[in-house]
């Protein structure tokens, strides 16, 4: 798709709703050819834990629907409905000025329809790669060369998200990539008739993340994202902030209305789910059963609730250790110096064990899990 054009939105036989994913007229079905058509700025990203090649998984597992993660983060705004078709576009320049080089370069470009008309989402994947450069020190690597028009690029950059002098703030401490990310969404908004804009953070929690990574990951989106709406919620997942109006001249002479997403999905545990669902009856040559159907639904529900509740609080997330025991029940575990947290999932609930010593009768407690449990058993978990 050329993103100087306005695209033109598919209609997908025998779907009210879906789209297509394409690189220069080329449709993309598989990871071959996305690295082919599409492929990362360097071969190091492209590997299993890091984000480019999970963003190339998750969309082509999903097509022609969107990444479970995704749509629900677009849907729980009441501003923006189930897209009625859309086309998405990885790597894809979207150029907000004439400045000469290579544009901003957006994972995976995201432009749809739904009752309100179009709408346009700028999908940044991240595994724990962080977000680059501050602006202070593009600025520094910027004034060095006499011949670069970087300097000019930021103070328009400034002007477009925080108003002429002399009220604009310090953003030296900011992400350079969350700017340039912000401003080439609301370009494009424009450029395909748009009013609305999202910028979305695609977050893939994989053996080769860390939490200390992707914590500062957390600590620069909400600053920045703080520092355009004045406010300090912090962006949590499946949650869309906004919409904030910001001035956009130079750059965006259009008013959009601009929007912040973040979409999670700990890879850790659905893989594992999904070697567990591949069970059959007497998987382990002691006639255990082949997990149910109806556990393993649940026990996607249990620990997505889980993950989005203790992201959303603030605390780090630990992929737990996941089976299935000899009934076809899903067990989860983690382990936190001599503290275990055990959960046992069945048809008829999800019952917690908390493990702290090896007396069976003085060292151990257990319960039915309920939503207002998770924050204390976490936070008991990490004591």
């Amino acid at each position: 798709m050329d993103t100087a054009t306005q695209a033109v939105l598919p209609h997908v036989e025998g779907c009210c709703i879906g789209g297509v994913i394409e690189k220069n007229g080329v449709r993309l079905l598989t990871l071959d050819e996305w690295r082919v058509h599409a492929p990362p700025k360097s071969e190091v990203h492209w590997k299993d834990g890091r984000s480019a090649k999970e963003s190339a998984r998750s969309w082509l597992a999903a097509a022609p629907s969107l990444p479970a993660e995704i749509a629900a983060t677009l849907s729980s705004h009441h501003h923006i409905g189930p897209l009625s078709a859309w086309r998405a576009e990885p790597e894809a320049h979207a150029p907000f000025d004439d400045f000469p080089g290579e544009p901003p370069n957006i994972d995976v470009l995201l432009v749809g329809r739904d009752k309100n008309g179009p709408i346009v989402v700028a999908v940044e994947a991240k595994a724990d790669e962080r977000f680059g450069s501050t602006v202070q020190q593009k600025l520094s690597s910027f004034q060095s060369n006499p011949q670069s028009n970087g300097v000019k690029r930021i103070e328009r950059l400034r002007a477009a998200l925080f108003g002429e002098l002399p009220n604009q703030p310090d953003i030296g401490d900011l992400r350079y990539q969350l700017l340039t990310a912000t401003v080439a969404a609301m370009a494009e908004a424009k450029r395909q008739s748009a009013q609305r804009a999202v910028v979305m953070i695609h977050e893939f929690v994989t053996p080769l993340t860390t939490d200390k990574n992707r914590y500062s990951n957390a600590r620069d989106l909400n600053q920045f994202v703080a520092r355009i709406s004045g406010r300090q919620d912090p962006l949590k997942p499946r949650t869309l902030l906004g919409p904030f109006k910001v001035p956009g001249k130079p750059i965006v002479e259009t008013e959009i209305s601009l929007y912040f997403g973040k979409a999670v999905v700990d890879i850790n545990f659905e893989e594992k789910l999904r070697r567990i669902a591949e069970r059959e009856d007497n998987w382990d040559g002691k006639g255990s059963k082949k997990p149910n159907p109806l556990v393993l639904s649940q026990a996607r529900d249990t620990l997505e609730s889980f993950l989005f509740s203790v992201i959303n609080s603030g605390r780090l997330w630990k992929t737990p250790f996941v089976s299935s025991d000899e009934d076809g029940r899903i067990t989860i575990q983690w382990n936190s110096g001599n503290h275990e947290l055990h959960l046992e999932i069945r048809e008829e609930g999800t019952e917690y064990i908390k493990v702290w010593g090896a007396n069976i009768e003085n060292d151990m407690h257990l319960g039915l899990l309920k939503p207002e449990d998770f924050f204390k058993l976490w936070d008991w978990l990490n004591e």
